[in-house]
Order: C-alpha cells, then structure tokens, then sequence
C-alpha cells in the first residue's frame, strides 16, 4: 500500500489487477475507501492527492502475468512518498530510479534521501 505526491494514470495492457483505495481517518489510521475494483485489460485507473492518492495493487492471477503501464504527472523517483505495511503506520521512502543506463534528469533521490 503507498501514495502518489502526484497524478497517475493506470493503464491495464494485459490480464487484470485488483485494486483497492484507502483514506486516511479522521484519528490517523489507514482504513479502506470502497470496495475493491478488478480491472482487466483496456481499464484505466486515476489516482492523486486530488482524488485519493493512497492504494494498493495487485495481479488477479495467481497464475499468469498481468501487465500495466503507469504514466505520472511528474517526477516519481524523487519525492518523498509514504508506504504503509500494514499495522506498522507509515513509512517515509524515496522510490528512486532504476535505471542506470539512460541520463535521468529528474533523478535527485540519491541526493536527497529520506530517512
């Protein structure tokens, strides 16, 4: 389960997911907004601050591959950004990027990292 510091547009290609919102509650804990959805190839998913940015998703198949592209409103790898395991309450993380080969522009999470 994490957030978005930004918009994002999930786009599934192959197979299907399901996905599952959460919103923050007015005493701080994490709890579910709405049932989940299972969206199959063709579905496109919205998430933001705007909207509801925390979420979780995960392959509806415990036997095949399911594909998903994402496209974001900004620079993903270097906000911070919170996950949330489970009863542990949220935890600070900065995504970074993995990609070593090809320049990165944006890529500032070495330089800033959160703890």
């Amino acid at each position: 389960m994490h957030h978005h510091p930004v918009w994002a547009l999930i786009g599934r290609l192959r197979g299907a997911e399901i996905a599952q919102r959460y919103r923050v509650a007015a005493g701080g804990e994490v709890i579910e907004a709405g049932a989940p959805k299972r969206l199959v190839a063709g579905a496109v998913d919205a998430v933001s601050p705007r909207v509801g940015d925390i979420h979780r998703a995960g392959n509806a198949f415990g036997d095949r591959t399911s594909m998903s592209i994402h496209v974001y409103g900004g620079s993903i790898g270097a906000p911070g950004r919170s996950v949330y395991p489970g009863s542990a309450g949220r935890k600070q993380c900065v995504s970074g990027y993995s990609n070593d080969v090809l320049p990165n522009i944006w890529n500032v999470s070495k330089e800033s990292p959160i703890s």
